[in-house]
Formats: structure tokens, C-alpha cells, sequence
């Protein structure tokens, strides 16, 4: 099975974590595609257009993957066209003050 990894960025110096997080995938992704093309709607036509995988993975380009998140994307795909997850962002203050509760927000998946 195929896997793209997909996003779209307006500054390529932002994405270096994102990337590597990416590569480090449990499951190897077949291609990632990182497009700066105008806006965001342009930029996603695009990556679709040249994506080759069987499965198509959209990502942030300000975020982190942890090793597994491919392989809980697939369990959840299971039975679905589409999975959708949450993700946190890494060092919003906002998401910190939360985490003081000490409970979950939500569920990653």
C-alpha cells in the first residue's frame, strides 16, 4: 500500500521537524509532497493532483507526528473512506494551560 504524505506551506524553513517526524513513520510513507502554491485551496488541488499513493495523508507543516500515527490512521481507516483526526500543536501556550488540568482534552483518534 502506497502512502502520500501531503501539505502545503508558504515558508519552507518552518517544516524541517514536520518533515523528519514524517519520515520516521512506523509505516514509510511512498512519497511527501510539500507544495507553496498561493493559498492553501490551490496548494491542496495541487498536491491531490500529484499524489500516487493509494491513501493520502494531509499534514501541517507547524506540526509533529508521533512514530505510530500512520499505523493508527490505517486501523482507523478500516471499513471508511476517510479518517479525520486532531491534532495539538507543540508550545501553544493555550495547550500548555490546559495540560495543568491533568486530564485529557480529547482523544488523538
Amino acid at each position: 500500500m502506497k502512502i502520500s504524505w501531503c501539505g502545503t506551506t508558504k515558508d519552507k524553513r518552518k517544516i524541517r521537524r514536520t518533515l523528519e517526524s514524517i519520515k520516521n513513520q512506523s509505516i514509510k510513507p511512498y512519497e511527501i509532497i510539500v507544495t507553496t502554491k498561493g493559498n492553501i485551496a490551490e496548494g491542496r488541488r495541487e498536491y491531490l493532483m500529484e499524489a500516487k499513493g493509494d491513501i493520502i495523508i494531509t499534514f501541517d507543516t507547524d506540526c509533529f507526528y508521533e512514530r505510530d500515527y500512520t499505523k493508527k490512521m490505517l486501523k482507523k481507516l478500516k471499513g471508511s473512506d476517510i479518517v479525520i483526526s486532531k491534532v495539538v500543536p507543540i508550545g501553544n501556550s493555550l495547550i500548555q494551560q490546559f495540560c495543568k488540568l491533568r486530564q485529557p482534552l480529547y482523544d488523538t483518534f
